[in-house]
């Protein structure tokens, strides 16, 4: 496995973790942000399977990097301001985004 392999499908292996992790409290959010993941890294990897002569397949590439890094912290940001707003507390989220955030420094960092 190259190292482009592994940090694309480190960033969506996190995302999907975050995007479970909203199962936990809105059925209804984590719908919407299922559908929405699956349907832009959908066209992102159709796009980078089909249409990668040229040197384009480093672009698909990192549109899909980009899209998942985005969304995870758009999921960040919406666990932070749940927490912050105290409409409700869970040390397992606390817990999942340290990892994450920790997860991202140490994946573009080493």
């Amino acid at each position: 496995m190259s190292e482009d392999s592994i940090i694309l499908g480190s960033s969506l292996i996190i995302c999907l973790l975050l995007i479970l992790l909203l199962l936990r409290r809105s059925k209804r959010i984590f719908i919407v942000n299922f559908v929405a993941f699956l349907i832009y890294e959908s066209f992102l990897a159709f796009m980078l399977v089909n249409h990668s002569d040229g040197g384009t397949s480093l672009v698909w590439w990192a549109f899909m990097c980009i899209a998942a890094i985005i969304h995870s912290f758009a999921i960040i940001i919406y666990y932070l301001r749940k927490l912050l707003s105290n409409k409700w507390y869970s040390p397992l989220a606390i817990f999942a985004m340290m990892v994450v955030a920790i997860g991202f420094i140490l994946l573009f960092i080493g």
